[in-house]
């Protein structure tokens, strides 16, 4: 740690010797990637860094038919992904039909079964209105 002439350390000697010190590393250990420098993973999972073993292939030796081919594949794909979406949304409107249609029966039957009783409701005290006449 370096002191300035009036013997104050400056921010930055004074947050390196705390991560130093909290960190167990000193100047010559590095923390994190040796390649990149940067902290959050080590040398062997380093991202950041491109491969030389990488092959250039002419543009001559390669043929189109594995284009085509990839070309189809993802013609392929996409058209059946629209089928499937096609299928879900037809399931998902058939579902929303039975469910009105439940509703709707459900809800008919109770409002004819409610009328029958107030129809029986309404005959019983006619019934019990001319008895008291009579």
């Amino acid at each position: 740690m370096a002191y300035h002439s009036n013997g104050v350390l400056t921010s930055e000697e004074n947050l390196k010797g705390i991560v130093n010190r909290l960190s167990n590393t000193s100047e010559s250990q590095r923390i994190g990637c040796r390649k990149c420098g940067h902290a959050g993973h080590l040398t062997f999972q380093c991202y950041n860094t491109l491969q030389n073993n990488t092959q250039l292939l002419d543009v001559e030796s390669t043929t189109s038919d594995s284009d085509d081919e990839l070309n189809l594949l993802e013609k392929l794909l996409e058209e059946k992904k629209r089928k499937e979406a096609e299928i879900r949304k037809k399931k998902k409107k058939e579902k929303k039909k039975s469910r009105k249609k439940r509703k709707r029966s459900l809800s008919f039957e109770e409002n004819e079964a409610s009328k029958k009783k107030k129809k029986r409701s309404k005959e019983k005290k006619k019934k019990t209105s001319k008895k008291k006449l009579i």
